[in-house]
């Protein structure tokens, strides 16, 4: 996972409960809401959490409802304890990895005799888990063989293309690896502040005294769960009686985080919990600002204080990244019921301001061209960004130029982008691919050879070569940059498939064949592959075995023209007029051109 987006989900758990640390100003009529904590008190709220979780080119979505039952085990003047405890758990996937969901909530099952033991002090603020350890060992027992599972599949996919003693080297470090994380999640102190978050807000803000409907603010700071600095906060609350109800009082905060100060704290958490450092490079890729913002609110009983309805909503962005999470709970089985507002689960989203939605159309590499296009567009006529983002926005418009076929335009953009972070490895291959789109393929050599400069050891610059020898008919010397480019990268099946072509163009038509195969061992949906491929055994008369490549071929891109025109010729060559006489006509209807090219090779 990217770490940007990893830091949205830590941060969207991280960031603890609320609680009011500081006297109310001025005298005037005020409001104590009761103690509502009785010995032998049984309560059973009605619970349902709701996370959005969207990136450049990626939505996940999950709701899960459960019940609660709170009982109250001792109450005194010295304290409180209680007994917090789920059950009747369900989990609904909308949007996501909904296998990876089942395994997790499948692994929970087992838990749900499990009972959090809360004490509290004289005053009923929550003191602590006085089962942490219990709950711990149990969670962890729990989490321990899903995760190693998830994180074996995910390396195994991963390492798929690696030789055997590298994939094995990696395959080595999972269990080790997998376990180490799990320590750091779990340690007491991360642990309770994730899984207490909601009880201590109630618990907290449960027996407040405030005057009736004043707003109070302060400044504050939330403890980080990881011992590292805290996060700064500006809360501001307040206390009503409800006009309509009077018999219920409602208590609304918001809490947000100090964008600036917060990022730093987030970036030293991220390296305490992920176990690596994060070095000068990759630190000045980060976001400097952070938007963490709380809203909630709880309805009391005005008599008995009793907490009636909860809801806590989050809103976590850094950069493009956004993560919406709403927790509520409501009583039930009361004579004075509360129903949740009609806002259904499925319609809740992160909220994005209009230049946000455009970030994040404009960073999707996958997006819709046009949306796109014109999203980067409106980034780019906002006066406040800074060099750094201009930059980033014209090489992403740049980029979906590039995917329109706009060789000209993308060179231009790129161009900006380079004028303005002339460091920046990405923007001069990005021109390096326009430019040879838009036909000039010495520019195109030029570019990719600065970025060698730039980045010696880069793949793609050596890859971005070949494509400009490509496009000059330098046949062997697209095949020598390619060679490149695989002893760099030989886990890479596009340099594979880039290279069965120039070899074919060269003549080397085992070579060629041998690289394909290469190509498609690494990636069986390498669909360029068995166009190539099938070209080649064209050229060397294997005409059925020319039509089963393109057979392929077609079933996976059918717009390419050359793969029917070809599979047509192959198809005459094997006496079969009828279906040579279709493809043929299919592949000029794609392409008008493509007898005229294909004769360029010596193809008729």
């Amino acid at each position: 996972m990217h770490l940007v987006r990893a830091l949205v989900l830590f941060a969207s758990l991280a960031v603890g409960g609320v609680s009011i640390a500081a006297d109310p100003p001025a005298e005037a009529e005020k409001i104590k809401v009761p103690l509502p904590w009785k010995q032998g008190q049984v309560l059973h709220y009605q619970v349902e959490q709701v996370e959005t979780d969207t990136s450049p080119g990626s939505r996940e979505k999950s709701i899960s409802t459960s019940m609660i039952e709170v009982k109250t085990i001792e109450a005194g003047k010295e304290g409180f304890l209680q007994h917090w405890r789920g059950y009747d758990n369900k989990q609904e996937v909308l949007e996501g990895d909904k296998e990876q969901a089942k395994a997790i909530a499948d692994a929970m099952e087992g838990l749900e005799d499990l009972a959090f033991v809360i004490e509290m002090d004289g005053e009923g603020s929550y003191k602590g888990m006085r089962n942490l350890q219990e709950v711990t060992t149990r969670l962890r027992a729990a989490m321990q063989p899903v995760m190693l599972k998830l994180v074996r599949e995910t390396t195994t996919k991963a390492t798929a293309a690696m030789e055997p003693a590298q994939r094995k080297e990696a395959m080595d470090k999972v269990e080790a690896e997998t376990n180490a994380v799990l320590d750091r999640f779990t340690a007491p102190q991360v642990l309770e502040g994730m899984l207490t978050r909601d009880i201590q807000t109630v618990l907290n803000f449960t027996g407040a005294e405030l005057e009736n409907d004043q707003s109070y603010a302060l400044d504050t700071t939330l403890e980080n769960p990881t011992g590292g600095p805290p996060f700064p906060a500006k809360l501001t609350f307040g206390l009503y009686v409800d006009k309509d109800s009077p018999e219920d009082v409602w208590l609304e905060w918001t809490l947000e985080i100090d964008p600036v100060k917060g990022a730093v704290a987030i970036w030293d958490t991220a390296e305490r919990l992920f176990g690596r450092k994060i070095d000068e490079a990759e630190r000045k890729t980060l976001p400097l600002q952070v938007s963490i913002v709380d809203k909630g609110f709880i309805v009391f009983e005005r008599a008995t204080g009793i907490p009636e309805m909860y809801q806590y909503v989050r809103n976590t962005k850094i950069a493009e990244n956004a993560n919406y999470e709403r927790r509520r709970m409501r009583l039930v089985e009361q004579a004075h019921d509360h129903e949740w507002s009609d806002e259904t689960p499925h319609a809740t989203e992160p909220e994005l301001s209009a230049e946000e939605r455009d970030a994040q159309l404009c960073a999707d590499d996958g997006a819709d061209i046009a949306a796109a296009i014109a999203a980067c567009s409106r980034e780019l006529e906002r006066k406040d960004l800074e060099p750094a983002k201009r930059a980033a926005w014209h090489g992403q418009r740049g980029w979906h130029r590039y995917r329109n076929e706009q060789g000209a335009e993308g060179v231009s953009d790129f161009g900006k982008a380079m004028q303005l972070d002339p460091t920046a490895h990405e923007y001069v291959l990005g021109r390096s691919r326009a430019n040879r789109q838009a036909g000039d393929f010495a520019a195109a050599l030029a570019d990719a050879d600065r970025a060698l400069a730039m980045e010696p050891k880069s793949s793609h610059a050596h890859a971005a070569r070949g494509v400009a020898f490509e496009g000059m008919e330098k046949w062997p010397d697209a095949v020598a940059a390619y060679g490149k480019a695989i002893d760099l990268a030989a886990d890479n099946p596009t340099w594979y498939d880039a290279r069965c072509w120039a070899r074919a163009m060269a003549g080397d038509h085992a070579g060629g064949k041998a690289d394909c195969a290469r190509a498609l061992e690494l990636d069986a949906e390498s669909w360029n592959s068995y166009n190539s491929r099938g070209y080649i055994e064209y050229r060397l008369g294997n005409h059925a075995a020319a039509v089963a490549d393109y057979d392929k071929a077609i079933q996976h891109v059918p717009e390419m023209a050359s793969s029917w025109y070809i599979r047509g010729l192959a198809k005459r060559a094997l006496g079969d007029a009828k279906g040579a006489d279709a493809d043929i006509a299919k592949g000029l209807a794609l392409d008008p051109k493509v007898a005229e090219r294909y004769a360029g090779y010596g193809v008729k």
